[in-house]
């Protein structure tokens, strides 16, 4: 697994690259870099992970910051006048709380033992529910757009 975290991080970080340095780059293309180079931190954090914590895997949940990326990326690409605001940036913040909470209390990601009880059940909890509804919202609201604008084009 750890191969597969530096080689992705290759490509993501190559592909970043290639796409922000493309010549009449478009709010679009800056998405595409910038989610590029959020999947290259993903896969950075996870070959790093894997070097400090060799006995497990952290709990991570990386759709937490591939849905929202999805949504935004779809809304540029649909909406003529898209504009990126910093707060749309708050999308970022439950993928952050939970990456930086499972490095402090050290959660392993274990699928056995997720409902077990103990002192970070909460977090592990918390966590389903918001990957769940990441993955319910953003896809949802991302189908809405693709929608809306396949009707617009008819």
């Amino acid at each position: 697994m750890e191969i597969v975290a530096w080689i992705g991080f290759s490509q993501a970080l190559f592909s970043g690259l290639l796409t922000l340095t493309k010549k009449d780059k478009s709010i679009s293309d800056k998405l595409l870099s910038g989610w590029l180079f959020l999947l290259a931190i993903e896969f950075l954090t996870f070959g790093l992970e894997s070097k400090m914590f060799p006995d497990f895997i952290l709990l991570s949940n990386s759709f937490l910051l591939f849905n929202p990326a999805l949504f935004l990326y779809t809304r540029s690409l649909t909406q003529p006048h898209f504009k990126l605001h910093p707060i749309q940036f708050l999308h970022l913040v439950p993928y952050l709380f939970f990456k930086i909470t499972a490095w402090i209390i050290k959660e392993p990601q274990s699928f056995e033992n997720f409902f077990q009880s103990n002192n970070t059940l909460w977090f592990r909890l918390l966590f389903g529910v918001f990957g769940v509804a990441s993955w319910i919202v953003y896809l949802w609201l991302t189908g809405i757009i693709i929608t809306r604008h396949r009707k617009q084009q008819i």
